[in-house]
């Protein structure tokens, strides 16, 4: 009587067994299968609940894998995408001086009146200052997009950097009847950051005021709440509203103007991006603003 008890409870435990070994290999066929699935597809949905209760801590640390997975699928095609968007960009941006520069050079090779030939040399001149400029710009965003890992960084003073940078451009201003002034009531604000690419960020800043700006130019220095605020301002007549979308490489604001390329304003973005510093494009009262927050805990 006792050895049929101890095979029937033997068979069981067999059975059990069996069971349990082919439940457990379907659960990795299916997790196989899902698995490949959702790697190769970067599919979102959630693994199903399997029966051993091991097998799914195993299978919720891949989909903490996966999901990680698809985040770093997602970035490498943005990054891609940006990428061709930039480089379209580029070919465009530069070819449209090239060739008009290489038009004058045929226009010059093929005339005799002297004054003709000289207001083509004066145009091609232009031209190529355009393009210089314009390569040197591309130059500065891809320097700065190309930073990997920690920023250097050192303590300067802002408002010695402000006052320094202004200078460069106070006789473009005040040549054309205009004004440019810095406005501050602190005698020194000190930061810790990146003094390449906080100088690169404002002279574009600046180099967008020149070409823009209608107007009582104006860069305020001042401290609110728990930030230190950078805010540049001109006169400008367009509508009321949030113009942020601005920084986007192949935003304009007027695209009749062909020396518009955006590139500008894409080197601040990227610039306060490496940063960490907030900012933002408003217009209030025919007022152009362009507002820059650095945390205290980052100054």
């Amino acid at each position: 009587m006792i050895n049929y008890i101890i095979i029937a409870l033997l068979g069981g435990f067999l059975l059990y067994f069996v069971f349990k070994y082919f439940n457990l290999k379907q659960d990795i066929k299916e997790f196989r299968f899902i698995y490949k699935k959702k790697t190769e597809y970067g599919s979102y949905s959630k693994l199903k609940e399997y029966s051993s209760s091991d097998f799914n801590a195993v299978a919720k640390d891949f989909q903490k894998l996966i999901e990680k997975n698809n985040e770093i699928r997602n970035e490498r095609n943005e990054i891609l995408e940006n990428y061709r968007e930039l480089m379209a960009n580029l070919s465009h941006d530069l070819r449209t001086p090239l060739t008009s520069i290489l038009g004058y050079m045929s226009l010059i090779h093929n005339e005799d009146d002297i004054e003709k030939i000289k207001k083509y040399v004066s145009v091609s001149e232009k031209k190529a200052l355009y393009l210089n400029d314009l390569i040197e710009k591309f130059y500065q965003l891809s320097l700065i997009l190309n930073i990997d890992g920690e920023i250097e960084k050192e303590y300067l003073d802002l408002k010695e950097l402000l006052y320094s940078i202004a200078f460069e451009y106070y006789d473009i201003f005040i040549d054309r009847g205009d004004s440019l002034e810095v406005v501050t009531n602190y005698e020194d604000i000190e930061v810790f950051t990146s003094s390449k690419i906080l100088s690169t960020t404002i002279h574009n800043i600046m180099d967008n005021m020149v070409k823009y700006s209608l107007g009582n130019n104006i860069i305020n220095l001042y401290v609110e709440n728990d930030n230190i605020v950078l805010l540049f301002e001109n006169n400008i007549e367009i509508e009321d509203g949030d113009y942020s979308y601005l920084f986007e490489r192949t935003k304009v604001l007027d695209k009749s103007r062909k020396s518009s390329t955006g590139i500008g304003l894409s080197i601040v973005d990227a610039g306060l991006e490496k940063l960490n510093y907030s900012r933002k494009i408003y217009v209030e009262n025919n007022k152009f603003y362009m507002e820059i927050k650095i945390p205290m805990q980052l100054a």
